[in-house]
């Protein structure tokens, strides 16, 4: 496997993805394998905005197919969805709640079911076997660890059409992200990056 950050055309040195007020750093990646790294042509770290303390990151993939005519696509079929897995809360004590249920009897049993199954070498075969081998895992976090609780977020409403919304917020978000943007060209700047997390907060606060 293979991080495309600090590596790929367009992102040569690196750029930070995450900003926030104690510092910068590279959280967020995107990485392939050995095989797909030869069809990357270039991955860019787009500039932080004052809507989230992390920078879009973009790649673009050279593909082979080629589409003559918009009246030879053929409809993309619906696919279903499927729910999330389960997020669990990691604590101190987890590892060895998580290893003790890894040892117990009904565990190790599975597993050892799990290994003596013959398993077809063709893509159905591999997909049962990593859906039993979820299932074991999954059944093991759930009898040791918590589960997180998914939080819901409020739909965002377009702030612009708000009859507040007056002339002095358009300046002050003009002058947010026009820091953002400095702080992106200059991440290690502590002045900047200090002057526009206090000009975010006096902007939240409004």
């Amino acid at each position: 496997m293979r991080i495309l950050n600090g590596r790929t055309l367009g992102d040569s040195f690196g750029k930070p993805t995450s900003h926030h007020k104690n510092g910068t750093s590279v959280v967020d990646y995107i990485i392939c394998d050995q095989e797909l790294t030869q069809t990357i042509e270039n991955f860019i770290v787009k500039p932080p905005t004052y809507l989230s303390d992390h920078s879009q990151i973009v790649t673009w993939m050279k593909t082979k197919q080629h589409i003559n005519s918009t009246s030879n696509i053929t409809p993309t079929p619906i696919s279903t969805t499927h729910k999330l897995p389960y997020q669990f809360k990691w604590e101190n004590n987890s590892p060895i709640s998580f290893t003790e249920a890894l040892k117990s009897v009904e565990i190790q049993q599975k597993l050892e079911s799990l290994i003596n199954y013959d398993t077809p070498l063709t893509k159905e075969g591999v997909n049962t076997f990593a859906s039993r081998m979820e299932d074991i895992i999954l059944h093991a976090g759930k009898s040791s660890l918590q589960i997180k609780k998914t939080k819901f977020r409020n739909k965002i409403s377009n702030v612009c059409n708000k009859k507040w919304f007056d002339k002095e917020c358009r300046l002050k978000r003009h002058s947010v992200r026009k820091l953002a943007n400095q702080k992106h060209r200059d991440p290690l700047n502590n002045d900047i990056r200090n002057e526009y997390h206090f000009a975010l907060k006096i902007t939240k606060t409004r």
